[in-house]
Parts: C-alpha cells; structure tokens; sequence
C-alpha cells in the first residue's frame, strides 16, 4: 500500500476548503440580493370616461418595478393583455428571479386607436375617452404612451410588441411632414426593442445588439 504525502493530502484538502468557502459565500451574497418576486394576475376593465361604456380591443399593459439600491426605481417585469367585448383584461400571474426590491407596484395603462387616457384612471378601472385634438398633439400623446417601456424587463418586454407597434402604426398614418417622417424612425425603433428583449440584454455587445434591432425592422416593420 503507497502511503500518501501528508503535505499534498493537507495541500489538497486546503484548496478544496477554500473552493467550498468561496461557494458558500457566493450562495449568501446571492441568496441576499436575490428573490423569487410572485404577483397574482391583475384584473381591470377599460371603459369610457364620458358614458361609462366598455371599450373593447384596447391593448393593456402592466409594468412592474420597485427601489433598489440607492433609492433607485427599477422597472423589472411587463405582461399586456387586450380587454375582451365587456372591455375586461386580465394580465396574468407571474414569477421570476430577481434582486430584491422594496416598494413594488404596477402601472397598468391602455391603447386603443382614435383614443387617449383619460385623468382619474387606475389600474383597476382605466377610463379612455375619444382623441379629439390635432395630428400634432396625436402625436405627442402617442409619444408620451410610448414611454411605458421597463428597462429591466428582460424578456418579459416581449409582452409590450403589440403595444409599441400599435402605436407606430398609428403615428405612421399620421406622419406626413419631413419632422414627423423622422421621430417615426423613433416609433419603429422602440417597437423592435421591445420585440427583441431577451434576459441578458445589458451585457450583450452594443454591435451585436443593433444587428438585431437593424435585422428585425427589415423583416418586420417597413
């Protein structure tokens, strides 16, 4: 029987020690600034403000976010429903990981063509009411709607396509001056943003991520 070096047996043992410490302080440091972040569907309906009609086929959007380090709000999670003929949505129940966040909340807001927010909306119950200014106005109201987009989203962005690209078609019918021409670019950009989320996003190249961005507009929205 060939005895072992008690030097190597404590060498190796020592580093196995160490790869044990590391990992378990990897695990703390995770387990810390990491949850599993649930929230049970959201129920609501879209009605008229001025007759308390429901308006059907608005798309609804849900986007959640909390106060992370150094106060700040981080937008983390989006999911879109349409309100069914009853003017009724549902956005689903969800869960995923993510750093933990105090403070969280959902802002839940609608599209529907021809139609813009009207004051006094929540969640619950979000009141629409007929667009009724200039092609000019129209268009800062449809520029305004689009920024309810979640920068830490990840994939979850995905749910807001329908959304972004709603909007750009509107704005596209509405475009007609060289400047509106030019901010439309904006409208097609932000749709393929959010077409092409992906969880992972902030590390990806800048290169890389502007390939796709530039191959989906070709394909999808001319």
């Amino acid at each position: 029987m060939v005895s072992q070096n008690p030097q190597r047996v404590y060498t190796r043992h020592k580093g196995i020690s160490r790869v044990v410490l590391v990992a378990g302080v990897l695990l703390l440091v995770f387990g810390f600034w990491m949850s599993t972040v649930e929230w049970p569907a959201v129920e609501g309906a879209v009605v008229d403000e001025a007759t308390s009609e429901p308006i059907a086929g608005a798309i609804v959007i849900g986007n959640w976010s909390g106060t992370g380090g150094y106060s700040q709000t981080v937008c983390f999670h989006s999911e879109s429903a349409r309100s069914d003929n009853q003017g009724r949505f549902t956005l689903p129940a969800w869960r995923r990981p993510f750093r933990k966040l105090s403070n969280q909340q959902v802002i839940v807001v609608a599209y529907k063509k021809g139609y813009s927010l009207a004051p006094g909306w929540n969640r619950k119950r979000i009141l629409m009411l007929p667009f009724t200014g200039t092609r000019e106005e129209r268009l800062k109201d449809l520029s305004d709607l689009a920024a309810n987009t979640c920068s830490h989203a990840g994939s979850s962005k995905r749910n807001l396509y329908a959304f972004f690209k709603a909007i750009y078609l509107e704005a596209k019918e509405l475009s007609v001056a060289q400047e509106d021409m030019e901010n439309l670019n904006y409208f097609r950009y932000w749709a393929a943003q959010q077409a092409i989320a992906q969880d992972g996003d902030a590390i990806e190249r800048a290169s890389e991520y502007e390939t796709r961005i530039k191959r989906f507009l070709e394909q999808n929205l001319r």
